[in-house]
C-alpha cells in the first residue's frame, strides 16, 4: 500500500532545486487516493482543491501508510510561496513512523521538518496539520491555522468536533510568546498579525514551519505543534482536514454537514471521499473565498464483525 505526494512530483523536485517560484499555468490533478485497515476501522481518502483569487495554488497535502502500517494524512498552507509547503508534504511523514511515544515522534518530525526548511534555503513558509491513525487512536498535530474536524453524531444530526487549535497571534499565550520575544501582535488589514521592527513579514498564524527570517528570533513565530489524541468511537465518520481557504468562510459544522450529506447512509468509498471534499470546496466558493482551498477527507469504515 501506498499513499499520494504533494501535487506532481517530479516538478516539485524540479523548481525546488531552482529559484524559480512554481509556474503560473497550474491545473490541479487528481491525485493518486487510497485506503488502509486497522484492526475494526478502515479508512479511505480523497482530496479536492482551488486555486482561489491567486495567482497560483501554495498548498499542499499527503495521504499515505506509514512503514509501521499507521496511516498518515497531513495539510500544509504555504505562503510567500510553496517551497516550504511542498518540502513538509514530502519529508514531515517519513520522520514519524518508528517506535516510542507517538507525541514525542510528532514533535519530533516537526522540528527537524522545521531545520530541513531552513538548512535548504528555503525562505518562504507553511503551516503544517497532520493526522495519523493508529488502530483506533486519532493523534492531530498542528502549527498555524489549517484545521482538522471530526464529524461524528447520527447521520440525520452530524456533530462537529474540532481536535486542532488554530495559532492566531491574538490568543493570550500566542501574544505573550510573540511579545517576550521583541515582537508585536497588531491589525493590519482585516485580522491581527505578528510583527516585529526587524522582520519584514507580516504574518497572520503565530506558528509555522520555514519563514527564516523570523526564525532569527526565537519565539516570535514557533515551529512547536500542539498535539492531541482521542479514542475513535464508531458515532465517529470522517475526519477534516483543511487549509483556511476553507475555515475562514465555512464553519466546522457546515463543513461536517456538507461531507454528511455526500456520504448518505452508504459505506463511504475512496470516490465519496473526493466527492465529500469537493463538496467542501464548492461550498467555500459560494460563500466566496480568497485564498487557496484544499481539503482531504478521510473517512472510518468501521468492521461490525470486529
Amino acid at each position: 500500500m501506498g499513499g499520494f505526494l504533494s501535487r506532481h512530483d517530479k516538478r516539485i523536485r524540479d523548481w525546488m532545486d531552482s529559484d524559480d517560484e512554481e509556474p503560473s499555468a497550474y491545473s490541479p490533478t487528481k491525485r493518486q487516493k487510497r485506503g488502509s485497515s486497522h484492526g475494526p476501522l478502515a479508512l479511505a481518502w480523497g482530496v479536492a482543491e482551488w486555486v482561489g483569487r491567486k495567482r497560483t495554488q501554495e498548498d499542499r497535502c499527503i495521504g499515505c501508510v506509514l512503514s509501521d502500517g499507521a496511516t498518515f494524512a497531513g495539510v500544509y498552507d504555504g505562503h510567500a510561496g510553496s517551497k516550504a509547503a511542498a518540502y513538509a508534504a514530502s519529508n514531515l511523514h517519513t520522520h514519524v513512523a518508528g517506535t516510542g511515544a507517538l507525541r514525542r515522534r510528532l514533535l519530533d518530525a516537526f522540528h527537524k521538518t522545521e531545520r530541513g526548511i531552513i538548512t535548504s534555503g528555503i525562505k518562504d513558509g507553511t503551516t503544517a496539520c497532520v493526522a495519523v491513525v493508529e488502530g483506533t487512536n486519532f493523534t492531530t498535530a498542528n502549527v498555524g491555522d489549517s484545521r482538522c474536524v471530526i464529524g461524528g453524531g447520527s447521520r440525520k444530526r452530524p456533530k462537529a468536533t474540532r481536535c486542532t487549535t488554530d495559532h492566531k497571534p491574538e490568543l493570550v499565550n500566542e501574544a505573550r510568546r510573540v511579545q517576550n520575544a521583541g515582537g508585536a501582535v497588531e491589525i493590519r488589514g482585516a485580522c491581527a498579525r505578528v510583527v516585529h521592527p526587524d522582520c519584514p513579514l507580516m504574518l497572520a498564524t503565530s506558528r509555522t514551519l520555514g519563514d527564516a527570517v523570523c526564525k532569527r528570533h526565537p519565539g516570535l513565530v514557533s515551529p512547536h505543534p500542539d498535539v492531541t489524541c482521542r479514542a475513535l468511537t464508531r458515532g465517529d465518520r470522517f475526519a477534516i482536514l483543511a487549509t483556511d481557504g476553507l475555515w475562514d468562510v465555512v464553519s466546522d459544522q457546515e463543513a461536517v454537514t456538507c461531507v454528511n450529506k455526500v456520504l448518505g447512509d452508504g459505506t463511504p468509498s475512496v470516490a465519496l471521499c473526493e466527492e465529500a471534499a469537493a463538496a467542501c470546496v464548492a461550498k467555500a466558493r459560494k460563500e466566496r473565498t480568497m485564498d487557496n482551498v484544499l481539503v482531504l477527507v478521510l473517512c472510518f469504515l468501521w468492521n461490525d464483525a470486529a
